[in-house]
């Protein structure tokens, strides 16, 4: 697996989509607005979810969907464990 939890291309959606909720607010927000905004709906934000913050869910998510699979693959083909896993959980 090769997770992209800290790959700087999040940084940067994260970015554009700041500015393009700004553009459709018509106003430059600040951090604390930013925040506000990614809550959801029910709780008086825009549910706007920043993908840096979701990235180690979705990575962690998705290894525990296939966890049987990954169990079953190094029968067929012995390989080293996934420490990402773990460094992720500690997170």
């Amino acid at each position: 697996m090769l997770p992209s939890v800290d790959n700087p291309a999040l940084q940067r959606f994260d970015e554009l989509l700041r500015s393009a909720v700004g553009r459709i607010t018509n106003s430059a927000l600040s951090d604390i607005q930013l925040l506000q905004a990614s809550l959801p709906i029910k709780l008086g934000g825009l549910g706007v979810r920043r993908v840096t913050s979701l990235a180690i869910p979705a990575y962690l998510a998705s290894a525990a969907s296939t966890r049987t699979l990954q169990d079953h693959i190094p029968a067929l083909c012995p390989s080293a464990n996934d420490a990402s896993v773990e460094d992720y959980l500690s997170r």
